[in-house]
């Protein structure tokens, strides 16, 4: 990783770095040390993503805190910084008060999505369906906590769980909850 961070940027070119990611961090660190400019995408939370619980590794707490460290400088040290949230990623990874900083959110949600008042559902449902969308390989969501709070539910009907996206933990949340609560999309 650190010979493609050396050779990946050359005199002139236009940088942008998408962090949280190891290779990101190596091309950041190596753009600072020479004192070029790069700009930062923030997309995620190392902190969270290695949160306990989430990722099983004996490293997993030093990596969290040098990774996280890391995006701090990235996101310092850049002359633009673009995040996905619109205060939380700022607020842990701020930019230098001079750089260039927006937000912006890359979901896009037709004009039909938006109404005046509730629809009215067209049938009434035996239970209540809860929609969850993201991936499995990392359960930093709470995907799990969620699947045991629905597993666990002992008041009025019990809940259908529809998840759009997939993942190495799609079977064992399966299992934790049982294959019948489970109705899985893509998309």
């Amino acid at each position: 990783m650190r010979r493609q961070a050396r050779g990946a940027a050359r005199d002139g070119d236009a940088v942008v770095v998408r962090l949280p990611s190891p290779v990101g961090e190596l091309v950041a660190a190596r753009l600072e040390r020479s004192r070029r400019p790069y700009a930062v995408e923030a997309v995620g939370d190392p902190y969270d993503v290695l949160a306990p619980g989430v990722v099983r590794h004996p490293l997993r707490p030093l990596i969290r805190l040098w990774s996280a460290r890391r995006m701090r400088q990235a996101c310092w040290h850049a002359p633009a910084v673009s995040y996905v949230t619109e205060r939380a990623l700022q607020a842990r990874y701020p930019p230098h008060p001079g750089a260039a900083a927006a937000h912006y959110s890359s979901i896009e949600l037709p004009t039909a999505a938006f109404v005046t008042r509730p629809r009215r559902p067209t049938e009434s449902p035996d239970s209540p369906t809860l929609v969850s969308v993201g991936s499995l390989d990392q359960l930093y969501k709470g995907i799990d906590t969620l699947v045991t709070a629905i597993a666990g539910s002992r008041t009025g009907p019990a809940p259908r769980l529809v998840h759009v996206g997939g993942g190495r933990h799609l079977p064992g949340s399966r299992r934790w909850s049982g294959d019948s609560a489970w109705r899985t999309g893509s998309g």
